[in-house]
């Protein structure tokens, strides 16, 4: 009887080898991946925070537009007659308070203020030449009075003498209201004459030139613009406010602008 040798098949015993670690190695993954997860905490789907209550206001805004203005402006003129003569400033120029700004020809003003300084003499003149007389009338005067007490008198010399007394007199008084009224045509005159230099009413800026050089201006009712100064450093907002909104503002309470 003959025997037989049957030889193994070790490439398909190697390829179910790799097959069967491939598996184990799987497995083994799986076993690490549940183990981790099945270990990680699960997230807290509400988390409970604490706060402190503190007091606070509660604000009540009321909007509006205005205009933003400054808060003093002033149209600076002229207070007399006649031609500008120089511009000392232009536009954008910040001038201070009492700085000479313009000036008109004064020639006008320094003749009335020269006529009204000699009536003004002429009047004290005529005051000093009356009251020169009225002494006179007063010594005749008080001689015909001690004439009359002794009896050696005349009437009608006394008489006269009393009325020339008497008239002087008012004429003193007539100098002497002349004179006043004299000084204050002579104040106005220099008022005038000092109204010919245009100066600064208040610190601020120059916003425009109304008036030019040369320009002559007439003073009737209403002094003439010459120039337009405003003070800049604070400014003010004009608006309308609804009579609704009104009454929820109150003294004091703050504003803000945009």
């Amino acid at each position: 009887m003959t025997s037989r040798h049957v030889a193994p098949k070790l490439g398909l015993t190697t390829q179910r080898l790799r097959i069967l670690g491939g598996l184990v190695a799987l497995l083994v993954l799986i076993v690490v991946i549940g183990r981790f997860v099945w270990q990680s905490p699960a997230p807290a789907l509400h988390e409970n925070a604490i706060l402190s209550v503190e007091r606070g206001d509660i604000e009540k805004v009321v909007m509006v537009t205005g205009t933003l203005k400054p808060s003093m402006q002033v149209n600076v003129g002229a207070q007399v007659n006649g031609q500008i003569k120089k511009l000392y400033v232009k536009q954008g120029d910040k001038v201070v308070k009492g700085e000479l700004l313009a000036e008109i020809d004064p020639t006008i003003q320094q003749s009335e203020l020269k006529n009204a300084t000699a009536r003004l003499s002429s009047a004290q003149a005529q005051k000093r030449a009356a009251e020169a007389t009225l002494i006179q009338y007063i010594k005749a005067y008080r001689r015909q009075v001690v004439m009359q007490r002794d009896g050696s008198g005349i009437r009608s010399e006394y008489e006269q003498a009393q009325a020339q007394y008497e008239a002087q007199l008012q004429q003193v008084n007539v100098n002497e209201a002349l004179i006043t009224q004299s000084e204050m045509d002579v104040q106005t005159a220099q008022a005038n004459l000092n109204f010919t230099r245009i100066i600064a009413p208040i610190s601020g800026e120059v916003l425009g030139i109304v008036a030019n050089e040369g320009q002559t201006i007439v003073s009737s009712q209403t002094a003439p613009t010459i120039l337009v100064l405003a003070n800049l450093d604070k400014m003010q907002v004009q608006t309308r406010i609804s009579e609704a909104d009104i009454q929820k503002f109150a003294q004091a309470n703050p504003s803000h602008s945009m």
